[in-house]
């Protein structure tokens, strides 16, 4: 194949193949090196500005991977293979439909390559498009080279579809077929637990833990089951809040088989946490003596948590007294039904285009009279409350929310009659407080946790669950969620 290069110089070429040897042997730091000689030899050298873009999209550093394929692009437009890793580049971005873009691009220049499928695979499970990505990776299933890549996604697009047990299916042939890996274990898990599995599905999960090995864990011996009578044992936060709501209510059984249960979490969560039953104290690093340490996700597992003994005794988290009255002061009217609302998830959850809704959707439900709305938001959101708020009537209650702790939600959602959120901490929040909560869940890939369909949970008997019923579409639900509260705020009102 040939590439606008023109005829590179003689140091250029050399520089160029020193560069593709130390890719070739692993040695990132020399052959990045090599390939910045090569193109500040000559800055319109494509091969070697295709292969310093592949090697930065191999150490993880697609920004600047983007930067360079584009580069690659701009100089020969038919240069399929630059705009399959272009498009690589942009999914470790989280720019999928940009990415489907250059894919789609490489497919009518003729490309056919594996790579190819794999990748616009991958896109097009992000996009929810998961038929799609399934007939991709079905021919490369049959393929030795690839077969191992191809069944990793293709159990994903099956766990992402709502298909658990599919998926469940695929990641026991993975295990067969030697890939263990952390990723492939860890899913097997979150099949299970979706699949309703919870004994088998806790045991897999637990590689999860081996997903970020550099993850800062306190030190100490593990807790295995023994008896905890008469021992410390320090429960280690992971994941986001609303795991830790979730999974905190755990520490009350453990305490009642005699353990002192210590608790690290987040300082935003730490007095909020304090409230819970079990919960002895709430420790900072450096931790003072203790006997055992547990990631607060394993606890379960240990516990023999199942479907059917879930300790779902609500309300397990408690409101201050002092902020309540302080929160009260700052809600809009009396006399109408006061309502909570929290649209966009965390930007940490690679999947939060799929469980947020765009603040202006929400128009049908801010229409409702004889309800007041208030913002539950914080961080991503916040450019929408601040141009659609006003005219929608959804009250901001400023920097001080912003700045507050989960303590100053908690008092917040206790002086409210409902909230109403995505699937975010809010929702576990109101949830774990006992308070009326609707929760709204997008179509496949909805989390575990909320059990596929049914319409509340065994988590939160408090919470009524909305599901959505096509991927990217929330205008039914927008439009059931609005009469349903059309007809409490009557019945408050009556």
């Amino acid at each position: 194949m040939s590439h606008a290069d023109g005829r590179p110089t003689d140091a250029a070429l050399a520089a160029f193949e020193r560069g593709n040897a130390a890719f070739d042997r692993g040695d990132w730091a020399a052959a990045e090196v090599a390939y910045r000689a090569a193109l500040a030899r000559r800055p319109d050298y494509t091969l070697a500005r295709y292969n310093y873009g592949l090697l930065l999209l191999t150490t993880r550093r697609p920004r600047e991977a983007e930067s360079e394929l584009r580069a690659a692009v701009a100089a020969d437009p038919t240069f399929a293979e630059a705009r399959v890793n272009l498009g690589a580049a942009l999914n470790q971005q989280r720019h999928y439909a940009a990415a489907d873009e250059q894919f789609r691009a490489a497919a009518a220049l003729g490309c056919v390559l594996p790579e190819l499928a794999l990748n616009r695979a991958t896109t097009l499970t992000e996009l929810g498009q998961f038929s799609e990505a399934a007939a991709l990776l079905e021919p490369l299933t049959d393929r030795t080279d690839f077969r191992t890549d191809a069944l990793t996604q293709m159990a994903l697009v099956r766990l992402q579809a709502g298909r658990p047990e599919e998926a469940v299916e695929l990641y026991r042939t993975l295990l067969q077929l030697g890939a263990r890996s952390a990723a492939v274990r860890s899913n097997l898990g979150a099949a299970l637990l979706a699949a309703g599995r919870w004994a088998e599905g806790w045991v897999a999960y637990e590689a999860r833990l081996e997903l970020d090995p550099n993850r800062p864990r306190p030190a100490g011996r593990l807790w295995g089951g023994e008896d905890p009578a008469g021992r410390t044992i320090l429960l280690d936060s992971e994941q986001g809040l609303g795991d830790l709501i979730q999974f905190v209510r755990f520490a009350e059984p453990l305490a009642a088989r005699g353990a002192t249960v210590w608790l690290r979490c987040p300082a935003a969560a730490e007095e909020l946490m304090a409230t819970q039953k079990g919960i002895a104290r709430v420790v900072r690093p450096p931790f003072p003596a203790f006997d055992y340490v547990l990631p607060l996700l394993s606890l379960p597992r240990l516990l023999g948590v199942t479907r059917e003994n879930l300790p779902a005794q609500v309300p397990y988290l408690h409101a201050d007294d002092r902020r309540r009255t302080l929160w009260h002061a700052r809600l809009p009217r009396p006399g109408a039904l006061r309502v909570g609302v929290a649209w966009r998830g965390g930007g940490g959850f690679s999947r939060n285009h799929w469980r947020s809704i765009d603040l202006e959707k929400l128009a049908p439900l801010f229409a409702v009279a004889g309800a007041t709305f208030v913002s539950l938001q914080k961080g991503l959101g916040l450019d929408e409350l601040a141009r659609l708020g006003p005219t929608l009537g959804l009250h901001d209650l400023g920097p001080e929310y912003q700045a507050g702790t989960l303590a100053d939600t908690a008092a917040l959602v206790a002086e409210l009659d409902l909230v109403i959120s995505v699937d975010t901490s809010v929702a576990h929040l109101a949830g774990a407080m006992g308070r009326p909560c609707w929760v709204a869940l997008s179509a496949p890939p909805s989390d575990w946790r909320w059990e596929r369909g049914t319409p509340t949970s065994r988590w939160y008997p408090s919470a009524r669950l909305f599901w959505q019923r096509t991927l990217g579409r929330w205008e039914s639900e927008i439009e059931e969620m609005s009469a349903a509260l059309k007809r409490t705020a009557t019945d408050t009102l009556l």
